[in-house]
């Protein structure tokens, strides 16, 4: 089961989203799982992350977004 939440506020948008195993799931479940968790941290960890202020807000963004997109710091 997968809970996504998505809050946005004045322009500011959050996300997180768990998973949880329910009842007896197969081994081969859980590694998935649990490989998929792996990834998603090494792809945090690889990018790297900024803060700028545009009209005194304090934000943190990823570089890689900086750099895809017509946002500039």
């Amino acid at each position: 089961m997968n809970f996504d939440i998505t809050l946005e506020k004045n322009g500011f948008i959050a996300d997180s989203s768990k998973t949880y195993l329910v009842g007896n799931a197969a081994p081969a479940t859980r590694r998935l799982v649990q490989i998929a968790q792996q990834a998603m941290w090494q792809g945090i960890e690889a990018v790297t992350f900024r803060t700028i202020n545009p009209s005194g807000r304090s934000l943190i963004v990823l570089d890689w977004f900086l750099n895809t997109t017509s946002v500039k710091a």
